[in-house]
């Protein structure tokens, strides 16, 4: 399930993941037009659209990814 998120969130964290560009971008820059400078996007569809076994491989490469580039900050 997604996680809400308010204005506070924006001062706590450095970075905001949002899992499906389409479907949460319109709903992110109506709440939050001054915030997108810590929001990424990757681009990963609901599992109610593809398989998990599509989806879990793609997150799971993400997260690496993440990782990695936070160990090197």
């Amino acid at each position: 399930m997604p996680i809400p998120f308010d204005h506070s969130d924006f001062d706590f964290y450095d970075i905001i993941i949002l899992m499906d560009h389409t479907e949460h971008r319109p709903m992110f820059e109506d709440r939050f037009p001054d915030k997108n400078e810590k929001v990424h996007y990757w681009d990963i569809v609901d599992d109610y659209i593809k398989a998990p076994e599509d989806v879990l491989p793609i997150l799971e490469n993400k997260i690496i990814a993440l990782s990695n580039q936070l160990k090197n900050e």
